[in-house]
């Protein structure tokens, strides 16, 4: 069996806040167009009387408030990730520096390690296909309208 180490973990939530990182980098910008899409949008709005313009910037500022909604709770999921490994490391860090011993420790740390890793490949490896996908179904409705 192989023994999961506290360094092991550290080093898995490293990994974990890097791709957390990644995320934000790739989803500031487009957080940042979306603001700038719904403005534009709202001026649109103020400036006709066209009840299918007004229709369409309507369901299109909907969708970019979804999709800015859809951004935050990505990050807040790797957050409470992070968050999750961070306690971990504590409970394992205070029960090794107590001198005391948890009779399933090591089961214990590597089925939580484990369950992180599915979790982070799900999110890290899956997010942006569901997020195209998503997308790509709005965007079908809104333009269908």
């Amino acid at each position: 069996m192989t023994k999961i180490t506290l360094v092991d973990i550290i080093s898995f939530r490293e990994s974990i806040i890097s791709s957390r990182d990644i995320l934000r980098t790739q989803f500031e910008p487009v957080k940042s167009s979306i603001l700038e899409r719904f403005e534009d949008a709202d001026v649109r709005l103020s400036t006709t009387d066209d009840l299918n313009v007004i229709q369409r910037l309507d369901a299109f500022q909907k969708f970019l408030k979804a999709t800015s909604e859809y951004i935050d709770l990505q990050n807040d999921f790797v957050d409470r990730i992070v968050d999750g490994i961070s306690s971990i490391d504590n409970v394992y860090w205070n029960t090794v520096f107590n001198g005391q011993k948890l009779a399933d420790e090591n089961l214990f740390l590597k089925a939580t390690l484990s369950n992180l890793q599915k979790q982070r490949d799900l999110l890290v490896d899956g997010w942006r296909a569901e997020l195209h996908k998503w997308n790509k179904d709005r965007i079908l409705k809104i333009t269908a309208a």
